[in-house]
């Protein structure tokens, strides 16, 4: 009867234990959230080579609990709208978040809206004709 009861116990126990290390986090995904997101992002890069208005082998897709982001660079705001499009017409994409910046001139890329450049108090507050004057003088 002890023997019986120590087995349930132990059992019990290793179930528990089994059961609190398999459990997803918050930057984890479980192996179920990352089989759907393998598959998602299969789609996606097929859909994405599909359409003949992207450039597929220049945009990176991945896939986050069915989140897609895609990253990279593209020729013109025509391409990056239509790469949004044909990623929120896939089974399992819950949103697109998308990074890809768009090519203007030979070494010269415009990033999307998120990514601004940070400027000083100084240069937010500073409306004058010419550049202020530092306090040497000069």
């Amino acid at each position: 009867m002890k023997k019986l009861k120590s087995l349930s116990i132990l059992f019990v126990g290793l179930t528990l234990l089994t059961t609190v290390a398999c459990s997803a986090t918050r930057t984890q995904k479980t192996a179920g959230e990352q089989i759907d997101d393998t598959v998602t992002l299969a789609k996606v890069k097929s859909a994405l080579i599909g359409d003949p208005v992207t450039k597929a082998y220049e945009i990176d897709v991945d896939v986050f609990r069915g989140i897609v982001q895609l990253n990279g660079f593209v020729d013109t705001p025509v391409e990056r709208t239509a790469a949004t499009e044909v990623s929120r017409k896939v089974a399992g994409v819950k949103d697109v978040r998308n990074n890809l910046g768009v090519k203007t001139a030979p070494n010269t890329v415009v990033r999307p809206a998120q990514t601004c450049q940070r400027t000083t108090k100084r240069e937010r507050s500073w409306t004058g004709s010419a550049w202020p004057r530092t306090s040497s003088g000069a």
